[in-house]
């Protein structure tokens, strides 16, 4: 995500990042990243699909932390794995699959169909949960805050004063 948002500011163009859990006959969870809009400068980057290890998928287990004071930086509810399309004021209901980083370097909802590469003005933010099956503290989580296009990284663990869990940021 980090260098779809430096492409698309470098570029002055619009990059998606799609996540997508393993589809058979592939065993991999996918990140995609691409180009929407054609950018203003030569060099743009082609489609690039990365693979995570054949182990670990993008997966909301059972005992997450749910509340919302609890999920990081307060996107949806610990219960779904690729959760993007949550704004600041409120539109939006998560559940989106796709992020597209714009040219002023903010995640958005949809992508630039301009020219220019500029997005329309919805900023939208969310969070991915990554993490092998069976084993809730190999979670991880990866949030994006739209306005800004900050990324940050989370990690769970077992909660020292006592009982559950909770995620720190690394």
């Amino acid at each position: 995500m980090r260098l779809a948002r430096g492409y698309a500011v470098a570029q002055r163009t619009s990059y998606s990042v799609a996540f997508a859990n393993a589809v058979s006959p592939s065993p991999y969870a996918t990140v995609t990243v691409a180009p929407v809009v054609g950018g203003l400068f030569q060099g743009e980057r082609n489609t690039v699909t990365y693979q995570l290890p054949q182990d670990v998928s993008f997966l909301a287990q059972s005992g997450l932390p749910t509340a919302s004071t609890a999920v990081p930086d307060g996107y949806g509810s610990g219960a779904t794995a690729i959760d993007f399309g949550w704004t600041q004021n409120g539109i939006g209901t998560g559940g989106q699959s796709t992020i597209y980083f714009c040219p002023d370097g903010s995640s958005q909802r949809a992508p630039g169909t301009n020219n220019d590469g500029s997005c329309p003005g919805t900023w939208d933010g969310g969070v991915v949960y990554l993490a092998r099956a069976g084993d809730l503290l190999s979670s991880r989580a990866i949030t994006v805050m739209g306005v800004t296009g900050r990324i940050r990284g989370w990690r769970l663990y077992a909660n020292t004063g006592g009982g559950g869990y909770q995620w720190q940021r690394q």
